[in-house]
């Protein structure tokens, strides 16, 4: 079963501090729900081929994944995949101008394996609401 989920909200920020603040990913565990830890697996600037370690908590259970940086456009936009986890996925982050700041949204999709796999219908509702959460979490952070 493959999933596909978009999400998206207003920030009342500039989207070049948006944009820089999802550059560090190390801190993505201060608004990304579940997330236990994210440590980058490479030096420098974040870039295409950059590669961040991810463990984080998902219906109940701990889940260490890999996701590699796809690509980059300056204040516009982050592409990643996963490379080493339970289920291939990608994740983009999509920021654009909106009145009284900045759009951004989130878009995933994958073909879950194993046990979320057997989830069915109900790992849809769970990732949706997840991102949500996350969004308001970023906003939250970044409006402060």
């Amino acid at each position: 079963m493959s999933v596909s989920i978009h999400v998206d909200t207003v920030i009342a920020c500039d989207r070049t501090q948006l944009f820089h603040r999802l550059l560090d990913v190390e801190r993505d565990p201060d608004w990304t729900s579940g997330l236990l830890r994210a440590r980058r697996l490479d030096e420098g600037p974040l870039a295409v081929g950059s590669r961040v370690e991810r463990v984080s908590k998902f219906l109940g259970r701990e889940m260490v994944y890999t996701i590699e940086i796809t690509g980059l456009e300056e204040g516009e936009r982050v592409d990643m995949v996963t490379t080493a986890g339970p289920f291939p996925m990608t994740v983009t982050y999509t920021l654009s101008d909106a009145d009284g700041g900045t759009r951004m949204a989130i878009t995933t999709a994958g073909d879950p394996k194993g046990f979320y796999k057997l989830t069915g219908p109900l790992l849809s509702g769970a990732v949706r609401r997840q991102i949500a959460l996350d969004l308001s979490l970023l906003k939250d952070l970044m409006e402060s």
